[in-house]
C-alpha cells in the first residue's frame, strides 16, 4: 500500500496519473494500481474519491471539457466588438487546443478506446457537448439579432 500524499490532492494526483498512464504506449487495460503507484496514493485514496474506474474517466472527461467550455464561456463574456468578432476567437480558442501540448494529451486519452468504454461515457460527452457549444449558440444568437 501506498503512503497518503501530504498535499491532501489526492484527487487532482490520480487524475493526472491517469492522463499520464493512459497517454504512454500501452497494451491492455491500465491497471488502477498502476495509476495509484504513480499518483504516489494509497487503493483507499482512490475510493474515498472515486467509485470505479468507470467514474475516474468520466472525471477525467468532466475536467478537461469544463475548462474548455469555460474558455469558451469567457469569449462572450470578454472579447470586445461584433458577434463575427467572438465568433472568430471562438473558432480560434477551439483549433487552439491541439498547439497546447498537455491539453491534446488530455483529449487524446479521453478520446481513447479505454476511457469511451466506461459506463456513462457517451451520455456524459453528450451533456458536456452541449455546455461546450453554449457559448456558440450566444454568440450566433446575437449575430441573428444584429
Amino acid at each position: 500500500m501506498q503512503p497518503e500524499t501530504p498535499t491532501g490532492d489526492d484527487r487532482g494526483c490520480i487524475i493526472e496519473a491517469a492522463f499520464g498512464c493512459l497517454s504512454e504506449p500501452h497494451s491492455g487495460p491500465i491497471p488502477i494500481a498502476a495509476i495509484l503507484h504513480r499518483a504516489g496514493v494509497s487503493t483507499r485514496a482512490f475510493y474515498r474519491h472515486f467509485e470505479s474506474k468507470d467514474e475516474l474517466f468520466l472525471a477525467m472527461l468532466r475536467q478537461e471539457s469544463d475548462a474548455l467550455a469555460k474558455r469558451l464561456d469567457q469569449i462572450v463574456e470578454q472579447t470586445p466588438g461584433s458577434p463575427i468578432d467572438q465568433l472568430k476567437a471562438w473558432i480560434g480558442e477551439m483549433f487552439g487546443v491541439i498547439y497546447d501540448d498537455q491539453v491534446r494529451m488530455h483529449l487524446t486519452v479521453i478520446d481513447s478506446d479505454e476511457v469511451r468504454a466506461a459506463k456513462g461515457y457517451r451520455e456524459l460527452r453528450e451533456r458536456l457537448h452541449a455546455d461546450r457549444e453554449r457559448s456558440l449558440v450566444e454568440i450566433l444568437r446575437r449575430g441573428r439579432d444584429d
